[in-house]
């Protein structure tokens, strides 16, 4: 009887909370510019149909973590799936469970229609790459043979035995960092322009939990003389996307926003704050073109 009260309180509490969203929606595209009332209208579409999910787009359901297969390595001792049709192994202490679920959640950010989707033209897609936040390294392999060289910045000491796994066939033209990346340099953290100071660099991914700011005011020098081309997280802050933006326009570069939105719920955060766009997409103006 407990178990059925508790279920149903989990219920009401959902369909309360659904309610709150719609009706702050309907009010927030009344009050929204033509796009950005659009992207609106599409989560409402989505919370409306009774699915409250981190990218309110029905598409999703097309993904099932059941269908995602991990096979393990004994040699190493490691879990690993196929992406892209590439080993990518994963950290010591994660289930095959949690690997399912994670890999479906990574196919979900990367599909074409996700506002989380990491940008890749022929800009980022090759040279010399620096992948911020690398973690399992999804980003890094799905490039990994078109690039002249690729650094994983990843500060998570269990990820590192990972990629060092995933890109054994591609050593040496894999560099993997075991530190921070932000506005400081220490025995933990280094900014772009200190790294890079002797190096070449053309184009960055950044996913950093939040300190994406940080990572650009480390960078000036980068952005303004050596970087092509920028694919950068700014859901994890309200803020981060009009912070980031305009300091890429003040070093030149033309900028494009992934479409559609992501809800990012914490509980701390009021409503008008939750709806957020996912990657900032910038390219230096000398080497835009119309599509962008």
């Amino acid at each position: 009887m407990f178990e059925k009260i508790k279920k149903w309180n989990r219920k009401r509490i959902e369909s309360a909370r659904k309610k709150r969203l719609v009706n702050y929606l309907n009010k927030a595209i009344s009050n929204a510019q033509d796009k950005l009332a659009e992207e609106l209208k599409d989560v409402r579409s989505c919370f409306e149909s009774g699915k409250v999910y981190f990218i309110p787009n029905e598409w999703i359901e097309e993904y099932n973590k059941d269908t995602v297969t991990v096979e393990y390595d004994s040699m190493k001792n490691l879990y690993y799936v196929y992406w892209h049709g590439k080993k990518m192994y994963w950290k010591r202490g994660i289930s095959v469970d949690e690997i399912r679920e994670n890999v479906n959640r990574l196919m979900i950010e990367q599909d074409a229609r996700s506002p989380h989707k990491y940008t890749v033209d022929e800009h980022n897609g090759n040279g010399i790459v620096a992948d911020i936040g690398a973690a399992e390294g999804c980003f890094a392999l799905t490039i990994i043979e078109n690039v002249e060289h690729i650094y994983l910045f990843e500060y998570d000491n269990d990820w590192i035995e990972a990629l060092q796994a995933t890109f054994a066939p591609w050593k040496d033209k894999v560099t993997i960092v075991n530190k921070f990346v932000g506005n400081a340099d220490n025995e933990k953290c280094v900014t772009l322009d200190k790294f890079f100071a002797d190096k070449e660099l053309d184009s960055i991914k950044a996913d950093i939990e939040g300190a994406e700011v940080d990572m650009v005011l480390g960078a000036k020098n980068c952005l303004e003389n050596k970087i092509k081309s920028v694919n950068i997280c700014v859901y994890h802050d309200y803020d981060d996307e009009r912070k980031i933006t305009g300091f890429l326009l003040e070093h030149n570069f033309d900028i494009k926003v992934n479409p559609g939105l992501m809800w990012c719920y914490k509980h701390e955060r009021p409503l008008e704050r939750q709806f957020v766009h996912g990657v900032v997409y910038g390219i230096k103006h000398e080497y835009a073109d119309e599509s962008l």
